[in-house]
């Protein structure tokens, strides 16, 4: 077990360190300012978005506003409801 921690304990160190370092290269980032389409596809669903989901997109476009390369993981799935 210990053997086991250390090995995911240096993994995580290993992955902080690169993301500070990607954080830092202020490498050419995409900045998207103007959110017209992505508010107009918004305005054709035939549902609404949940809390969770319009925090979520909120939160991307904050990202995706400057020009520091984002970092970020979306996963979702889909239900049957």
């Amino acid at each position: 077990e210990r053997l086991a921690f250390e090995e995911l304990l240096l993994l995580q160190v290993s992955l902080l360190q690169e993301r500070n370092r990607a954080q830092r290269s202020g490498g050419e980032g995409v900045s998207i300012v103007d959110t017209s389409t992505c508010d107009e596809l918004r305005g054709v669903l035939d549902f609404s978005l949940t809390r969770g989901q319009e925090s979520a997109l909120e939160e991307i476009l904050q990202d995706m506003s400057g020009t520091t390369p984002m970092l970020r993981l979306l996963q979702g799935d889909v239900g049957c409801g």
